[in-house]
């Protein structure tokens, strides 16, 4: 496998201010790949618009600690006034992102940007692809959009802070995507306009997600539920989540909420809560499972089943 290094042979630089537009050497060291191998990032701050990822690329960088712990990890941070999608994948028709992972760094946004996700893949996840150990902060959209599904899916170690949406979004209005045997493992995230995560139109048969160790967080006005699970038709199990919310506060918070008009099969495992005012809030047959500490519970319209 190619493995290289960032360096200044692609007149990219350690840029404190984070104002030097890198977007042309960051992209010819991404094209320099070949389209696979492996492609390090350096433990520095790099300002950019938009990079495009193509398929079988493994992009890492050195660490995703804050920028006060002074080039202990890599900070990517998308120039204010870009109004695109940070990371995108390369949209061909018909094509797969087989053997391609994103890993290890931090990416920030500009909040006062109009639109514009972190990271967002235009086609399906495929073999050996993943997202991990990464830090997604302050994008007008979503932190982590996959719009176009997954075969199978593999995502952890996810930190998703104060983006305009969602922390993380599946899916699109525009069209039934499936998600098969996607798995998706510590998700932590504060604060992002809507919601954590969002799940929306799965409606593919065989569509099955499952998440393990999800932390939501939000302040009196933000970050409303954990999961929104949107117009889906599939089955999602949640095992070993805990959502708190800031009291006093003006908005109904709930670990899953769930709007019609197709809904899923829900499972929740060894929740944990405070602040919240619904395990599940069902507005699309107007039921309500209030907060509580059950062991496990499984719920399809309108249909709870409850143990401990």
């Amino acid at each position: 496998m190619d493995i290289r290094y960032a360096s200044g042979d692609f007149n990219l630089v350690d840029d404190p201010t984070m104002t030097k537009d890198q977007t042309a050497g960051l992209q010819a060291f991404l094209s320099a790949m070949g389209g696979s191998g492996k492609a390090i990032l350096p433990p520095w701050r790099m300002a950019f618009r938009q990079l495009i990822i193509t398929p079988g690329l493994d992009l890492e960088g050195s660490g995703i600690g804050p920028q006060y712990d002074s080039g202990r990890g890599t900070l990517l941070k998308q120039l204010p006034g870009s109004n695109c999608d940070a990371i995108v994948t390369q949209d061909l028709t018909g094509s797969w992102m087989h053997w391609t992972r994103l890993s290890n760094f931090r990416l920030e946004g500009t909040p006062t940007d109009t639109v514009g996700s972190g990271i967002k893949f235009l086609r399906p996840l495929g073999e050996g692809t993943t997202i991990d150990r990464v830090f997604v902060k302050g994008f007008p959209e979503n932190g982590i959009w996959l719009a176009d599904g997954a075969v199978p899916g593999k995502l952890r170690d996810l930190h998703l802070f104060q983006n305009g949406q969602y922390g993380l979004k599946l899916g699109s209005h525009d069209a039934l995507k499936r998600f098969y045997a996607t798995y998706i493992e510590t998700v932590s995230g504060d604060d992002n306009g809507l919601g954590l995560i969002h799940l929306v139109k799965l409606q593919k048969a065989y569509t099955t997600i499952q998440f393990m160790h999800v932390k939501s967080e939000g302040n009196t006005t933000k970050q409303n539920d954990m999961i929104h699970i949107e117009d889906c038709l599939c089955n999602v199990s949640i095992h070993t989540a805990s959502s708190t919310g800031i009291i006093p506060r003006t908005v109904i918070k709930s670990m899953v909420k769930i709007t019609g008009p197709q809904t899923p099969r829900v499972s929740i495992h060894d929740p944990g809560w405070s602040g919240i005012d619904y395990l599940i809030n069902d507005t699309a047959n107007n039921i309500t499972v209030p907060a509580g500490n059950p062991i496990a519970l499984y719920y399809k319209d309108g249909l709870l089943s409850s143990w401990g």
